[in-house]
């Protein structure tokens, strides 16, 4: 069975931003406050990284990028 594709919007983003609360940096070291201050606070600028980080979200929960199927053959040798 395939799982049903699931769809984002940058509403579902901004949901999600406004829940984010203190927390340590992440892999590209920013930190929660930042994220949610990104995402919310500087009108059109946080409005396209919010559609943005939606078109990432659904790609990676609906389907593995082609990188990825890539990276994982090359770790297993």
């Amino acid at each position: 069975l395939e799982p049903l594709p699931t769809q984002y919007t940058e509403q579902d983003i901004a949901v999600a931003a406004q829940r984010l609360g203190a927390g340590a940096g992440g892999p590209s070291g920013v930190d929660a406050l930042a994220l949610r201050s990104w995402l919310l606070r500087y009108g059109d600028a946080s409005l396209a990284l919010r559609e943005e980080m939606a078109a990432w979200v659904a790609l990676l929960g609906n389907r593995s990028p082609a990188w990825l199927a890539c990276a994982n053959r090359e770790w297993a040798g």
